[in-house]
Parts: C-alpha cells; structure tokens; sequence
C-alpha cells in the first residue's frame, strides 16, 4: 500500500478499487501499534489504581510493599518511635492531637514524610526540638514546608552556646518565613497534648555540652508515663535526681542513642521503666548502642527496643496499660 493511497483511504473517498479507509490500517506499522499497546496497558493500570484508592507514588510504593512504615493504632494514645537512621524521630499522637520530637537526619524527610502518610497526619499541633543538633533537626524545615505546624519548640542557648549549622540556620529562616508560633522551652513548662500532659523537667540551665541542652520531657496519660531524654548525659541524669524530679517512667527514650555517656546506673533505677527504646542507625559509626548499656538493662529486668535491629516500634496506651509493637520481632 503506497502513501498516497493509504491517504485516500483515510479521507473515505472511494479509491479505483473500491476501497474505503479502513481505521486498523493505523497499525499496520507495527512499532507503532506496540507503542499505543503500551499506553493502553498503562492507562488500564492507572485506572485499577486510583479504583482501589492509589493516587499516587507514595501510594503505589506502599502498596507494592516497596516500602514499609508504621501501622497506625487503633488507640487514643500512641507513640510511633520511626527508624529514622542515626537521628531520633518520635510522633507522639492523642486525641487526635499530633507532637513529633525531633526530625532525625536531613536525608530522612522522605521516610518520615512517609510515616506521616501512613498515619493519615497532614497537621502537627507541636514540633518540639529536644536540641540542636543536625541529627534531630535535620528534617525539620522540609517537615515544616510541607504540613501545616502550629508550634516549634525547642531549647533556648545561650549566645555562648551559639549553634554553627547550617541546618539550623535553615530551619531558624524557615520557622520566621512561614510565620510559625516558635517557643523556647526549660524546666518548670508544661502543657496537654489532648488529655496527656507534657511537663518539661530540663534543661535547668545553660550547659557548653549542647547535649546536656536536650529537653528532658515526661508525658503522662492516664496512669502510664513516657520519659524523653533526647542526647542527655550523666550531668543532667544526675542533676535530675539532686534536684527531686520524678523521672520514674513505664517506657524510656534511651538518652544519647544508647551511648555509654547516659543511662548511669542510678538514673535507671529512679526511672524504673519497663521498656527502654533506643533510636540509632544501623552500623553507625558511633558503637551506638553501647554494650554496657544493653547489660545494665538486661540486669533491671528493662526489655530493650532498638530501632536499628526491631524497625519502626509503636507503644500504645490505654491509660493503664502499654503495649509494644515492633516491626520487626528478634527471637
């Protein structure tokens, strides 16, 4: 069939044999026939898709089982405690009241932006920066660009303390730009989070350690409590308990990642936890979690999770009672 006859058939005109254009002539190039099977096929997957409520590639990603994250709770308390690398990154959820402490590192914003999906959050009632180092403030300007936050809180420094980051510089700018309440926070503050009250019990004072800066908070809600101690050393542990505070808890957010600069033998027995969660990267190179600090909960009867080895792990509470969820189980 020569050009100028598949012309006149397309036109419809009767040809000198008496043909009409015939409309699978179209494929009679066959490369172009694989390519419009080809957008048919991806049209007809589209379609499925969006049927079983796949809109899109984060969508698509967790359906597939590409990628995993935390389970939301049917509960009115819970903590999702995300593997988040070595960073620390919590999401604290009651009532329908949302807090995420810390942000982890900047190369996770994908994975907690992710988490945030699968819990259905798009609001976050309060970010609060246990202190500023860039492995819990990492994400928190590309957090705070893509959901609505009504509170940044985090810890005052003095100007001796001054951070030289450029992470924190960023997320200084980022918190001024969208206009975001911003607080800064020390012992003696508190406030509710739904019906769990957040009390704030450190830091008492100025410290050169930035870690020893780290917030130090207790939430309680019914009759279970949860401690935070973002990167706290012995120093503040010990003047924690000099100073009378109740540090006693049912779960413990391991202070320093695991590291043997925490978690002193005395500060253990006054918190009293059941469960001790430890955030920290696989094969980092800090030694985190450290082996002294596994024994001494094996000793206390405390039952250790570790997000490097147990994956995403989600506490919930009934207001008597928690419950620990890892992602993964190691028998």
């Amino acid at each position: 069939m020569t050009l100028k006859e598949r012309k006149l058939y397309k036109s419809g005109k009767r040809n000198t044999n008496g043909y009409r254009f015939n409309p699978f002539d179209y494929f009679y190039n066959r490369k172009r026939a694989k390519i419009v099977c080809v957008v048919l096929i991806i049209s007809l997957i589209f379609e499925i898709l969006c049927i079983i409520g796949v809109t899109s590639w984060t969508d698509l990603l967790y359906t597939s089982g590409i990628v995993d994250g935390v389970k939301k709770q049917d509960s009115d308390f819970a903590v999702y405690f995300l593997n988040s690398g070595q960073g620390n990154c919590a999401i604290v959820v009651c009532d329908d009241k949302v807090m995420m402490i810390d942000s982890s590192t900047v190369n996770q914003a994908y994975n907690i932006r992710n988490n945030l999906y699968m819990l259905e959050i798009d609001t976050i009632d309060y970010l609060l920066i246990t202190h500023q180092h860039d492995d819990h403030i990492g994400s928190a300007s590309k957090i705070i660009n893509h959901y609505s936050v009504s509170n940044v809180l985090m810890p005052r420094l003095s100007y001796q303390n001054n951070v030289n980051s450029l992470t924190y510089d960023n997320l200084i700018k980022t918190v001024s730009n969208k206009n975001i309440n911003a607080k800064a926070i020390s012992n003696g503050d508190s406030f509710m989070l739904g019906s769990a009250l957040i009390e704030i019990l450190a830091p008492m004072k100025q410290d050169k350690n930035i870690n020893n800066m780290s917030v130090v908070l207790k939430i309680t809600y019914g009759n279970t409590t949860f401690l935070f101690t973002g990167d706290s050393e012995k120093e503040v542990e010990k003047q924690l308990l000099r100073e009378g505070v109740d540090v006693s808890a049912d779960v413990l957010s391991v202070g320093h990642h695991g590291s043997k600069t925490s978690s002193t033998d005395d500060f253990l027995f006054s918190v009293n936890p059941q469960y001790a969660i430890i955030s920290c990267g696989k094969g980092n190179n800090f030694g985190h979690p450290s082996g002294d600090t596994i024994m001494k909960f094996e000793k206390m009867d405390i039952i250790p999770f570790i997000t490097s080895v147990n994956g995403d792990i989600t506490v919930t509470s009934d207001g008597n009672n928690v419950t620990v969820t890892p992602q993964k189980t190691i028998f």
